[in-house]
């Protein structure tokens, strides 16, 4: 997790109930909801997220990602950084901001394309990503071959049983044993080069 925009997340990660209906999560075997919170909020239970005041979440915004729509925590300067929780069918590409720091816990779990085929993320224009949380794709369709911005940190089974990809690339030095824990990967195939290469 991002050691400036720390957080505090629930252990019982709970459903954000929103008025849009094509923003749908999943209830399944790893978490029922999803809730969040501001900072400072009084009257919520353990249940809801809520981060520290030093991780700058000023407010909560649903962004229009191509293929689906993502819950994203939003900075205090209006940047939406923090990709929260995806919905649960998306369609091909998903395009999320340029802003996007860091992809939370969960954000993309069990989510599945449309056509129970594979989804992409604009990997390549996310030159600010530097961190992909704990099973924050596990259980789905990503797929074919993922290219990472380099020095991006994954987290403990961030790609855990994404059986839709076929290769993973780090670019650069960002593979190196310490910025993503074997337990992360599915069986694809793991590889590391410059930038340049091909």
């Amino acid at each position: 997790m991002n050691a400036q925009r720390c957080g505090l997340w629930a252990p019982t990660l709970k459903k954000c109930l929103l008025e849009d209906p094509d923003f749908s999560l999943k209830a399944d075997e790893y978490a029922d909801t999803f809730l969040y919170c501001l900072s400072g909020s009084e009257g919520y239970n353990i249940n809801w997220t809520q981060f520290v005041p030093e991780a700058d979440i000023a407010s909560y915004d649903i962004v229009d990602c191509g293929g689906t729509k993502v819950l994203y925590g939003v900075g205090s300067d209006g940047d939406e950084w923090l990709a929260l929780r995806a919905g649960f069918t998306v369609d091909g590409e998903v395009k999320l901001p340029d802003s996007t720091l860091e992809i939370f816990c969960c954000a993309f779990m069990g989510t599945r394309d449309a056509d129970y085929d594979f989804f992409t993320v604009n990997f390549d224009e996310l030159k600010s990503l530097g961190w992909i949380d704990q099973m924050a794709f596990r259980d789905s369709y990503l797929g074919k071959d993922v290219v990472l911005p380099a020095d991006i940190t994954a987290a403990s089974k961030a790609f855990f049983n994404c059986d839709k990809l076929e290769s993973i690339v780090f670019p650069g030095n960002a593979f190196d044993g310490v910025n993503i824990s074997d337990e992360a990967l599915p069986t694809a195939t793991i590889s590391v080069r410059s930038p340049s290469a091909p």
